[in-house]
């Protein structure tokens, strides 16, 4: 009980001081100040104590036919972050010391993520200030089984990531560097201080700086970078390239070159590539991790992480669909292809998940061009809370090794320094009762016979690493066998004979003409990858590949084969588009609809004749691919892009168009392009044929002709909104086309509705999109008829509120009416007010302050602590809860915006997968919930043009515009030029005081619901 007392007042309580070291990184009294008062959120430190080595393997239940060893502990390591071996089975291990703060930096100031913005760029090592980062080799000296070396290597880093050795030397990466030191000798000794061979990753966020390198099957360095960091990286070769957030990259040691591989994730924090050379990454989310195909988009916090790169993408692939635990987060991520265990462990994830103490074992399941997942039963538990594995590797003696950060403190939102620096440990899973070891070895001195022998190993460690040193000795010699190698349609490893004689530069036309036809569809889909990397292809290459393109049967070459056509010129990229797309089939695919929009969007203004051609035969337009993700997104995107080129581009699509149905086509993408707002004005050669399109559509698609600006459209829609005899489906759906089109039609029309009696439903429809219109005879409409037409029904009287605290003007009527005791402050949600007070208007503020005092908004410190206290007596005294009462509570006051086993909301996190069963994580979540605002569920307000103010989510942000939703459900969404400013909120839209008003009895039903098994 202490520790729990002890542990909830560290959430609760403000920090009151801060040492020296600890106050050292401030550079201002504001952000000293903001060091000494910023309330931590997450899982911070407490007086757990830590085991003894021998303890803490104790405290692991392992999974039946497991066994595991303690390979190292400190102070040989110290929050071992990262590990890789060597072409000699020796182990690299980074050691984060230096985290959380970079040696030598100051911070001038904080945004509402803490995301540190420094007063300098630190020079990359050895230069400027010496961190406490170091790289140490372990090693196993006479092959017993056990680690009975280790040397430091390279020290004095700072904010280094992960370390490996190759390609003639070591690569570190120290944001914002990436550094190669030269060993020619391999004496694990620098010949001479590190190349900068990147410079440019963020340093904001030290939880989510670039990390986890490793060489690709490519001879390519791949990366992750995190969720909360910018990047403008260059090279010798590349320039400039800018991102947000999170991704997987990858930079060529010989070309120079830098490129993201594939946008999107959790807090990327780890990077995978199996025996099929498919990239893979885990997450900070309940699911396993996230798959990358080549040049995608994927799923982020948008607001908090930043835009897609493309602003046309027009869609994004999410996690790979997890059946689990549900609980939160399996951020380091590993494929088993190992030998040792490949009956049970064989092609699985491992992961472990640094929350909850353990580690996952999952299945990839094919499903369609991707996979979902499903749990085995973990492979170990501990019970000891400082267990935190933050990496998981398949080693060269077939284990599974995990690194242990070791520490109670696992959240890095809290900018005091307390993390325990000299603990860390490394850890080795194997099976029950075998021994497991390795005699020394030297690839590196290898023959080339050896090494090409290895290409056949059971294990893709051996395979991969044989390939690398071939490549690395530039062992041309090698490339007659590996070529037979790779044509053999009886080796089970022909892909990995075919990287290596591709890093060898053997990799030609004929040999790739010949492997499209091979059996094995990841040496067809590699030979795809090596096309597209190489940026070109002959025109014999291009008729290989539109064959293949027609006769592939495989989900996972069809989805290279697009993005490998994104990477090449119009001329060879198209043909190929052409056939893909008229695979009617691949329409039904999770993936290839989007990839061919890619594909085909690369290419929108650079090859805008050569797009027009691929649309000018007739068949194209019976394409189910082509209507869908071709010619539709095309128009919106040329729309939305604008310019006279594009809108020509429109244009001439649109002639091609000869039947009604493909001319609406075109027509919606260009309403698309402009939803939310007017269509400007276009050119005659648009304009003309257009005009002419939505007079013939006005009586069957009249949405339609409204969301084009058509002035005889809005008046006729604006007519049967305000017929009460007209459909309530079809005066529905033209509300939402009048407020989107700004038809000041809909002004008289939204006033009958809003005044009228009945017409429930209709109500609901007008009041989210009402406040568009600067027409305060809206809000009068609302208040004058509010006991009669809204009080009475709880979600028509919540919808009425959001629309009258949605502008500054209406916002004074409001609190009239609220001063006059007509609408009771009793019945106003939370995120309301603080809508309201989101104005910055001090006059507002005082009468906001009248009927909301601080104390029901926001809890002090005194009151939450003392709410803390009432919780935890009634919930630990008297007779236990009844969960069947507790779940009918639970549906009153907590399922409008959650879910709990699977029933509930969607606003706010599925709370299915969080520590349920501690009662700290409920009494932090319930009692402060602004202390940690779940990723993807922080509140953002936005200030439009014209006086509009939203509040809710971040659902989508893109060159069209903003998608918020708010704790009703409601959408809104906002042009991107009429945004005017865009601001994350510190607080969550989650109210405080929800436990308020309830009984002890209630409290026990409630905790019983909530912590069920």
């Amino acid at each position: 009980m202490l520790r729990f007392v002890s542990s909830t007042l560290a959430l609760l309580c403000l920090t009151a001081t801060l040492s020296a070291e600890e106050a050292a990184p401030a550079g201002n009294d504001e952000v000293k100040k903001i060091m000494q008062e910023f309330q931590g959120r997450g899982t911070l430190r407490d007086d757990t104590p830590p085991k003894s080595p021998k303890e803490a393997l104790q405290a692991f239940n392992m999974r039946p036919g497991f066994d595991i060893d303690l390979m190292a502990s400190e102070p040989v390591v110290e929050q071992p972050l990262y590990m890789s071996w060597d072409s000699r089975g020796r182990l690299w291990v980074t050691l984060y010391r230096q985290y959380q703060f970079p040696a030598g930096l100051k911070i001038l100031k904080y945004d509402q993520h803490l995301r540190a913005v420094f007063d300098k760029v630190p020079e990359p090592p050895p230069k400027g200030e010496k961190g406490a980062d170091k790289i140490v080799v372990l090693e196993d000296t006479d092959g017993d089984g056990t680690l009975d070396s280790h040397k430091t290597v390279i020290e004095g880093l700072n904010i280094a990531t992960a370390a490996i050795k190759g390609a003639g030397g070591i690569w570190v990466m120290n944001p914002p560097y990436l550094l190669f030191y030269p060993d020619a000798n391999d004496d694990d000794v620098p010949d001479a201080d590190p190349e900068v061979a990147l410079k440019g990753f963020g340093l904001e966020d030290t939880h989510a700086v670039a990390n986890s390198i490793q060489f690709g099957p490519d001879g390519w360095i791949y990366g992750a970078n995190g969720s909360t960091t910018k990047g403008n990286v260059s090279s010798k070769v590349s320039k400039n390239v800018k991102f947000e957030g999170q991704h997987i990259w990858r930079y060529h040691p010989k070309t120079k070159v830098f490129e993201i591989y594939g946008e999107g994730g959790g807090n990327t924090f780890s990077t995978e590539i199996d025996a099929q050379g498919r990239v893979f990454s885990g997450t900070n989310g309940s699911q396993r991790g996230m798959h990358y195909d080549q040049g995608m988009s994927g799923s982020k916090n948008f607001g908090k992480h930043g835009p897609a790169l493309n602003p046309y993408s027009f869609g994004y692939f999410d996690h790979m669909v997890t059946k689990s635990d549900g609980k939160r987060f399996s951020q380091t991520f590993c494929i088993y292809d190992g030998d040792l265990m490949a009956d049970t462990l064989g092609g699985r994830i491992v992961a472990g998940n640094s929350l909850q103490n353990m580690c996952y074992v999952s299945r990839r399941i094919a499903d369609t061009s991707t996979f979902r997942v499903e749990d085995d039963a973990p492979l170990l538990t501990s019970t000891d809370r400082w267990f935190r594995p933050v990496d998981a590797k398949v080693g060269p003696d077939g284990c599974v090794w995990l690194a242990d950060w070791y520490d109670t403190r696992l959240s890095h939102v809290r900018p005091v320094d307390d993390w325990s620096k000299k603990d860390g440990r490394i850890y080795r899973v194997r099976p029950d009762g075998k021994k497991v070891a390795l005699k020394p070895f030297d690839l590196q001195k290898s023959p080339t016979t050896e090494l090409i022998k290895l290409l056949d190993h059971s294990a893709k460690w051996w395979r991969r690493q044989a390939a690398l040193e071939l490549a690395w000795r530039d062992q041309k010699s090698a490339l007659p066998e590996l070529e037979k190698l790779a044509r053999s349609e009886k080796n089970p490893h022909a892909i990995d004979a075919l990287q290596a004689l591709h890093m060898l530069g053997g990799f030609t036309d004929e040999l790739a003409i010949d492997l499209l036809k091979h059996p094995d569809p990841y040496v067809r889909r590699w030979v795809v990858k090596c096309v597209g990397d190489a940026g070109i292809a002959s025109t014999q290459l291009v008729a290989s590949l539109k064959e293949l393109s027609a006769r592939e049967e495989h989900p996972e070459v069809r989805t290279q084969i697009l993005c490998s056509a994104k990477r090449l010129p119009a001329e060879s990229s198209l043909p190929i588009v052409r056939v893909m797309m008229g695979r009617d089939a691949d329409a039904a695919d999770q993936r290839i609809p989007l990839i061919l929009w890619w594909a085909i969007e690369d290419k929108a203004e650079s090859d805008r004749d050569a797009l027009l051609t691929l649309f000018s035969e007739p068949a194209a337009w019976d394409m189910k691919l082509a209507r869908s993700h071709g010619i539709q997104m095309l128009t919106k995107r040329w729309a939305m892009a604008g310019g006279k080129e594009n809108y020509d581009a429109c244009a001439k699509l649109l002639a091609l168009a000869k039947r009604p149905d493909d001319q609406a086509l075109v027509i919606e993408g260009i309403a698309a392009a402009f939803e939310g707002g007017k269509i400007p004005e276009l050119p005659e050669a648009l304009a003309t044929p257009l005009a002419a399109f939505i007079k013939s559509r006005l009586d069957s698609d009249l949405a339609l002709a409204v969301k084009t600006g058509n002035a005889e459209a809005a008046k006729k829609a604006a007519d049967i909104v305000a017929d009460p005899k007209a459909p309530s489906a079809k005066r529905a759906a033209l509300v939402v086309a009048l407020a989107e089109s700004g038809s000041k039609e809909a002004v008289p029309a939204f006033l009958k509705v809003l005044s009228g009696a009945g017409d429930v439903g209709l109500k609901k429809a007008v009041l989210p999109v009402a406040a568009r219109f600067e027409e305060k005879r809206l809000a009068e409409a609302v208040l004058k008829g509010y006991e009669a037409r809204y009080a009475g029904d709880a979600a028509l009287r919540d919808a009425a509120h959001r629309m009258l605290a949605s502008r500054k003007e209406w916002v004074s009527y409001f609190l009239n009416e609220v001063d006059q005791w007509h609408i009771k402050s009793e019945q106003v949600a939370p995120d309301i007010v603080r809508q309201m007070l989101s104005y910055g208007d001090k006059e507002l503020a005082t009468r906001i302050e009248k009927h909301w005092p601080q104390k029901n908004t926001l809890l002090s410190d005194a009151q939450k602590q003392a709410e803390m206290e009432r919780i935890k007596k009634a919930i630990h005294g008297g007779a236990a809860g009844d969960p069947e009462k507790g779940k009918l509570l639970f549906t009153q006051r907590c399922a409008i915006c959650h879910t709990l086993f699977g029933e509930g909301g969607k606003v706010g996190p599925d709370l299915t997968g969080y520590e349920r069963t501690n009662p700290e994580f409920w009494l932090a979540a319930t009692i402060a919930p602004s202390m940690e605002i779940r990723e993807g569920f922080g509140a953002y307000v936005a200030k439009i043009k014209g006086g509009q103010v939203l509040m809710g989510i971040l659902d989508k942000q893109d060159a069209a515009g903003i998608s918020l939703r708010d704790i009703a459900g409601q959408r809104h969404t906002a042009r991107a030029e009429d945004v005017e400013s865009l601001e994350a909120s510190p607080i969550s839209l989650m109210p405080e005081g929800l436990m308020a008003g309830l009984s002890d009895a209630d409290l026990r039903d409630l905790f019983a619901w909530l912590m069920k098994p």
